[in-house]
């Protein structure tokens, strides 16, 4: 084994377990070192109470990366020497997470760490509110290797184990994406650290060599599709990109994130092949992502951009595209689909029923269908909803009528039955029907028995539409004597992760609270309201994770995002805060919250 680098004396150890856990409720003593007493302090303000309770179970396995290949590969090697030594090797990703185990492989061997439950499964935290001090959440919080032994541990599945760690660094950034953790039964060996170390290192070489073989196939495929396509390619993956002159001239700086979004749900089948893109001001463009495949899966993604007007035209006629574009503008594939079914609908009958999620824009479409003269009733209303219809006999005109959903059954099939009597395709009747998003699979194209239902996509199907909605949007909110507001590709990225639950209605009053705040008419994600950024992050957040944003974010409005004060109002310490507001995607630069 090599020896360690230069590093921090971890200073005097517990004389004895019991010393040690004597000093876990706040009094502090020589035999314990101070980061382990800041380490108590933290698990207990992090919610840390109880010492014996069991791993919980998972809510879903991690995703496999990069790092996890480069770990399973290097730790293989070295399994024989694990289960000699009694070790269990451990990766944790950036928040905690473990990601990646090796040693005890098949509970045969190191019974006794399997008997004790101290290999975490798969997707368990080692983070300071779940299971205490160890020295996989002292690693993540000074970014240095960090070792803790016996009873310095809080848990007692622990209490007579050594737990190393060391931190992993990017390969092509400077950020911590996460730890190397060996545990060992023995309560102390003054090698384990550096072997540790020395592991590290050797996975970092594989992270590296794997970096340096997608980059040569992001290359590979680059140069072979250079040749021969006119248009713009970009090759990518989370890290790099490569592109032609072409593309270069129609990318700006956060255009990488934009497209490497994209590309990571092509990539998982979240997202179809081809989207619609608005790239750094030059417009429209349509995008068709290929995957760029290796070895052992996709290593990135080809991106091939023509402009907008070359999508194939559609059948819709120019009347109808025109309305709709002046109610709700959008260019996605899912919604031209939405006009093309509502052309072929009008065509063959007088009614349609429009069908969708709350917000969807129902009754907008309806309005940009008909003419200004339609009388629109709300079926709150059933007597002159029946009323209006008994009417088209001899006084036919065009009728919104919103929300049947609200009917009773015997009114339903009255208005069936004045509906079949005869057709006015000069005044068409166009039905909204509101339903929340799990009782729309049941619902056939005519299941209401009233006329074609035709389904209005939920804002989260049809993403692309987001620059244009936002602008149309902003446009309606602007405020007298502020300039116009432009959206710039990170807040937009933020607003795509956003699930929406009321649709264009929740849009619209995001737009509405930025255009309050915004003065100087850039709007990035540091202006979204709080609760947006939260759901926003990265990953999608537990209930009781988005509890905890809530609380961060209500205690910085309170000490106007004085980080410190409010983290000694919620009782943690201010590196806690720091930690846990980057593990729920909080904006750790924004100043008013």
């Amino acid at each position: 084994m090599s020896a360690l680098p230069a590093q921090r004396d971890p200073g005097p150890l517990p004389t004895a377990v019991g010393d040690a856990r004597s000093q876990r409720l706040g009094k502090r003593s020589p035999h314990v070192r101070p980061e382990i007493a800041r380490s108590w302090e933290r698990s207990r303000a992090a919610g840390f109470t109880s010492t014996t309770q069991d791993w919980p179970t998972a809510a879903r396995l991690p995703e496999r990366t990069p790092v996890c290949k480069a770990f399973d590969d290097e730790l293989v090697t070295r399994l024989p020497l694990l289960n000699r030594l009694g070790l269990a090797a451990i990766l944790v990703d950036a928040a905690g997470t473990v990601v990646s185990h090796c040693g005890i492989p098949d509970g045969q061997e190191n019974v006794h760490l399997v008997r004790a439950g101290a290999l975490p499964p798969l997707g368990a935290s080692l983070q300071e509110g779940s299971i205490g001090t160890h020295a996989a959440n002292l690693a993540l919080e000074s970014g240095r290797p960090e070792q803790v032994v016996a009873g310095e541990h809080l848990h007692t599945r622990y209490s007579g184990m050594h737990s190393v760690a060391v931190p992993i660094v990017g390969i092509t950034t400077t950020r911590t994406i996460g730890a190397l953790v060996v545990e060992s039964t023995t309560p102390a060996q003054p090698l384990l650290l550096p072997w540790a170390v020395e592991v590290t290192n050797a996975v970092r070489t594989r992270l590296r060599d794997a970096c340096q073989e997608r980059e040569l196939l992001l290359m590979r495929e680059f140069l072979a599709t250079r040749s021969s396509s006119p248009h713009p390619v970009i090759c990518l993956d989370q890290q790099n990109l490569v592109c032609n002159a072409a593309a270069s001239r129609l990318l700006g700086g956060d255009d990488q994130a934009l497209l490497w979004e994209h590309a990571a749900h092509f990539l998982k089948g979240d997202a179809p092949d081809t989207a619609v893109l608005t790239l750094n001001g030059t417009g429209a463009h349509v995008a068709g992502f290929e995957a760029i495949k290796g070895a052992e899966g996709p290593v990135g993604v080809r991106i091939t951009l023509r402009a907008h007007k070359e999508r194939a035209s559609t059948r819709v006629s120019g009347s109808i595209t025109t309305a709709l574009t002046g109610a709700l503008p959008a260019q996605s594939r899912r919604w031209l689909r939405l006009v093309e079914e509502l052309e072929t609908s009008l065509a063959t009958s007088d009614r349609i029923v429009l069908v969708g999620e709350p917000g969807t824009g129902k009754r907008h479409i309806a309005r940009a269908l008909l003419p200004s003269t339609a009388v629109e009733t709300d079926c709150t209303r059933g007597d002159e909803t029946l009323t209006l219809l008994r009417g088209r006999t001899s006084n036919a005109q065009p009728l919104i009528i919103t929300h049947i959903e609200r009917l009773s059954d015997a009114a339903l099939v009255e208005i069936r039955e004045i509906l079949a009597v005869e057709s006015h395709p000069e005044a068409p009747v166009v039905f909204t029907l509101t339903r929340e998003r799990r009782e729309l699979e049941s619902l056939t194209p005519h299941g209401n028995g009233i006329g074609p239902c035709i389904r209005v996509p939920a804002l989260r199907d049809r993403l692309d539409d987001l620059p244009n909605l936002v602008a149309v949007l902003s446009a309606e909110s602007a405020v007298e004597g502020k300039p116009p507001m432009r959206w710039m590709p990170d807040a937009l990225q933020v607003l795509a992760r956003v699930d929406w639950p009321q649709n264009l209605r929740s849009l619209q009053s995001v737009v509405d609270a930025v255009s309050r705040d915004c003065r100087t008419g850039y709007v990035d994600s540091r202006l979204l309201p709080e609760g947006v950024r939260a759901q926003g992050a990265g990953r999608r957040l537990s209930r009781l994770e988005q509890l905890e944003a809530l609380e961060i974010m209500a205690s910085l409005r309170e000490y106007d995002g004085n980080k410190l004060a409010a983290a000694r109002w919620l009782g943690i310490a201010r590196s806690t805060l720091y930690r846990r507001m980057r593990a729920l995607g909080i904006d750790l630069v924004a100043v008013n919250y």
